[in-house]
């Protein structure tokens, strides 16, 4: 059996994709069956709500990060800035109302300057990044970027 699980602390959902074999959810509060899931099956499942979402056509982005690649279909700006935050540990926010374009998109072995220009082609938006700081303990922040609308 090959699958993806995604479950970020900060994120409302927990995502499982199917690649080959077969898996059954359930919900660990209630030890009851939620779905099972064949491959190229996937299943959003959102525990407060205790509802979950089927997705039959996504499969590939879902689990591309294994294979070094960052894929975008049709996601909103928020699903873009988040997934690049994860992958470049960046801090990415918003000036403007940037939130309402969408990407399409597949990356491999791009450093962010260059996800962040293809970005800025496709729409008219721009990206400022702010270089890390030292912190007093030693460390260094995160880096920032900041995407808004072109003057």
């Amino acid at each position: 059996t090959q699958f993806n699980v995604m479950a970020y602390p900060d994120d409302d959902f927990i995502e499982t994709s199917l690649v080959e074999g077969k898996i059954i959810l359930y919900n660990k509060h209630n030890n009851q069956k939620i779905k099972s899931l064949n491959p190229k099956e996937s299943l959003k499942y959102f525990p407060e709500t205790d509802t979950y979402t089927e997705d039959f056509n996504h499969i590939e982005k879902n689990i591309s990060w294994k294979d070094g690649l960052l894929v975008f279909e049709n996601d909103p700006v928020e699903a873009v800035a988040q997934k690049l935050s994860r992958w470049y540990n960046v801090e990415v926010s918003f000036a403007d109302q940037v939130r309402k374009y969408t990407y399409t998109a597949r990356f491999a072995d791009e450093t962010l300057p260059q996800v962040l220009e293809l970005l800025e082609l496709a729409t008219p938006v721009s990206y400022e990044l702010t270089p890390r700081q030292k912190l007093t303990n030693g460390s260094y922040s995160k880096q920032k970027v900041v995407i808004r609308l072109k003057r």
